[in-house]
């Protein structure tokens, strides 16, 4: 017959191993639950069985040639300027965006930006904290659609 003391050691390693699941387990839970930080891609799964759409965008955005250059962001409003390969605006186009800080990645603010003559497209942004912020914009003009991303370290919320 086994003595107590035989019969506890393993028990308290059993405790303790228990014991430490659960407040792994309540600390990714209560980070998850809390935190601005923590923010998983919205509709991952759908972008990788689409894989091939991507592809054929990015293919799509070289043929175009566009060139979508951030000009400011800041201060309630963003601009950025459009140009085709040749360096001339492109005019008449809808452009969308998504933005959001890297260490507040659940907070994304999007929007519409207007167009203006010589291919700058402005709108309200609300870009008000220092760091790096990435930028995600969808550029429509008749069936022509252009998209870039780009990841840009802003200075008190100004480039």
């Amino acid at each position: 017959m086994k003595s107590a003391s035989k019969r506890l050691w393993p028990g308290m390693i059993f405790a303790l191993l228990g014991l430490n699941v659960c407040v792994v387990a309540f600390t990714v839970v209560a980070s998850r639950a809390h935190s601005s930080s923590f923010s998983v891609e919205r509709d991952y799964d759908r972008k990788a069985l689409h894989w091939e759409e991507t592809a054929r965008q990015r293919e799509r955005n070289s043929e175009l040639g566009w060139v979508l250059e951030l000009e400011r962001a800041g201060g309630g409003a963003m601009a950025v300027r459009l140009r085709d390969r040749d360096g001339r605006a492109v005019e008449g186009a809808r452009v969308e965006f998504e933005a959001f800080h890297h260490a507040r990645a659940r907070e994304r603010i999007a929007g519409e930006l207007r167009g203006s003559p010589e291919g700058v497209y402005i709108g309200e942004a609300r870009i008000d904290r220092a760091g790096l912020w990435e930028f995600r914009f969808i550029v429509r003009r008749g069936d022509q659609v252009f998209t870039q991303d780009m990841t840009r370290a802003m200075v008190e919320g100004v480039s």
